[in-house]
């Protein structure tokens, strides 16, 4: 479905302060879970003025109610990826499978073990496969695993033939 949007301003606007030595793109992904165990990966990237890097360092902190974790790298390059275990994680899962649990994840990059830049989100430890092959139904249809159990998939998403609901019965007059 394209994004339309009208001109000009439509939302509310603010200044924002940028910091120097900032955390600039992140991604935290689930890699494995195993039965009490759970990889976590933290793709990242900084920015800074700074010559040399050895100063730096990145924290991460989670938090799902009593499950909490906190890991801590130095940083030798802008570029990072960080591997972390997270023992008996509190694992997301979609309704009717269990508590759609997520975690509290701060980010921290630190210069001179001070605090300089912090971003934080809401992120769910699971893995999520689509498999596609015969194996998945009797016409070799598809179906999704979560976590490494199949799941049973409820509603649809439809997306309309054209942005534009009054053109659709032109569509539908011609045929298309």
């Amino acid at each position: 479905m394209p994004r339309i949007v009208s001109g000009g301003l439509w939302r509310p606007v603010s200044i924002v302060y940028k910091n120097k030595n900032r955390i600039t793109d992140y991604r935290l992904s689930t890699t494995k879970i195993f039965e009490n165990e759970a990889e976590l990966t933290l793709d990242f990237s900084l920015h800074t003025n700074e010559d040399f890097l050895t100063d730096f360092a990145i924290k991460v902190d989670g938090k799902s109610g009593d499950s909490t974790f906190s890991f801590t790298d130095k940083m030798y390059s802008v570029n990072k990826k960080m591997h972390m275990n997270i023992p008996s994680p509190k694992l997301w899962w979609p309704k009717n499978y269990g508590d759609p649990d997520l975690y509290d994840i701060a980010l921290s990059l630190l210069y001179k073990d001070e605090v300089c830049d912090t971003v934080t989100f809401k992120t769910g430890i699971r893995t999520v496969l689509l498999e596609r092959t015969s194996q998945a139904g009797e016409n070799g249809t598809f179906r999704f695993i979560v976590n490494g159990k199949p799941i049973m998939c409820l509603g649809t998403n439809w997306v309309p033939t054209d942005p534009f609901p009054s053109r659709h019965d032109q569509y539908t007059l011609r045929g298309l």
